[in-house]
Formats: C-alpha cells, sequence, structure tokens
C-alpha cells in the first residue's frame, strides 16, 4: 500500500516529535540526576528521587509540546507537582515540604501576575506548570525563585531579539514560554545548588 504525502509528512512530524521529547527528556533527566548529586535532594530517600526523575521527563515532554504547537497542556503539570510534594513528606520527613510548598506559591504567585499584567499573552499552561517548578525549585531554595524568573525572561528576551535580527518572527509574535521556564529553573537550581 502506497503512502501518500500527507500520511509520510505526518509520519515524519510525528517521529521527530517523539525524538525532540526523547532528547529533551534525556537533558533534563542528566540535568536532575547532577543536580541531585550535589543538593540537599541527595540526602533524602528513593521517593523524592524517583519523583525528581518523573517530573524531568514530564517537563522534556511539556517542553516538546510547547515548542511544537504553543500550547501547554495542563493537567500533566499539576499532576506531577502533587506527586513530587506528596513524595516528600515520605521521603525527607517535613524538612524539604514547607521549602518546596513556598517555591511552589512563589513561582504560581508570580505567574499568575504576569498573566495578568500582560493580559493573557503568557498562557495558562505556563501558569499551570508553575507550582511543578516551584516545588522543585523549593525543595533546594526558595528564594531561589526570584532567580528563576530573572534567567527566563533574560533567555526569552534573548532568543526574541534573535529571530527578529534574522527575520523569523515579528513583535506580535507569540514563542512558546514553558522551555524558557524551565531553562531558568535549571539555571536557579544549579545557582543556589553551587551558592550553598
Amino acid at each position: 500500500m502506497a503512502m501518500g504525502p500527507t500520511l509520510v509528512a505526518t509520519t515524519g512530524r510525528r517521529n521527530l516529535a517523539v525524538l525532540c521529547a526523547l532528547s529533551v527528556s534525556a537533558m533534563l533527566t542528566i540535568a536532575a540526576v547532577l543536580l541531585t548529586r550535589q543538593s540537599p535532594i541527595q540526602n533524602m530517600a528513593w521517593p523524592v528521587h524517583a519523583s525528581v526523575g518523573a517530573a524531568a521527563g514530564v517537563l522534556g515532554v511539556q517542553v516538546t509540546i510547547d515548542i511544537w504547537v504553543r500550547r501547554l497542556p495542563l493537567r500533566p503539570s499539576l499532576v506531577t507537582a502533587a506527586i513530587v510534594m506528596l513524595s516528600l513528606p515520605i521521603g525527607s520527613g517535613t524538612s524539604r515540604w514547607w521549602p518546596a510548598l513556598a517555591g511552589a506559591a512563589a513561582m504560581t504567585m508570580v505567574s499568575v501576575t504576569l498573566r495578568t499584567l500582560s493580559r493573557g499573552q503568557l498562557g495558562r499552561g505556563d501558569v499551570y506548570l508553575s507550582p511543578l517548578l516551584g516545588t522543585i525549585i523549593g525543595m533546594v531554595n526558595p528564594w531561589a525563585v526570584l532567580t528563576a524568573w530573572v534567567a527566563t525572561a533574560i533567555l526569552a528576551a534573548l532568543f526574541a531579539l534573535a529571530v527578529m535580527a534574522i527575520g523569523l518572527a515579528r513583535r506580535t509574535t507569540l514563542i512558546a514560554y514553558g522551555p524558557f521556564m524551565v531553562a531558568g529553573t535549571v539555571i536557579a537550581v544549579w545557582a543556589a545548588v553551587n551558592g550553598q
């Protein structure tokens, strides 16, 4: 049976999307493993390690989806945030639960404020992603939420300037903000770990 050009193009795009998701997931998992070895997370039990690994995989898929269709699915972010949060009392007692909750609350408050001020330019999926990212940051240092947002803004601005300079976008072009939020989180966690 011969495949038409549309089916081949669709299959190729799906394969590329799966490859991107796996690549980004692998990179985030490696980053999670490296950061876990040096941070307070190292002293926690396996449920926390497993939930952080699962979060890295979910974030990889979320970033790929956001780049691909510029829309973040809402449920995976919230479910994964809940899993990570619930693993903390099991794997660390309550010593890291409150800082993780503070990080999630701070990250979410900033994203809700940005969504309100930008009149919806920051997507609802980005707001739903915030509790997961804030939880991960809070496990190390809830004050690093500020670092995450500054890094996110700088990375997104540099990207926007670059794509406008080469003519791939205009000022009104919407970009996927989730990948920059994840990158800002990785930078914030790395800075918090190395600052201790």
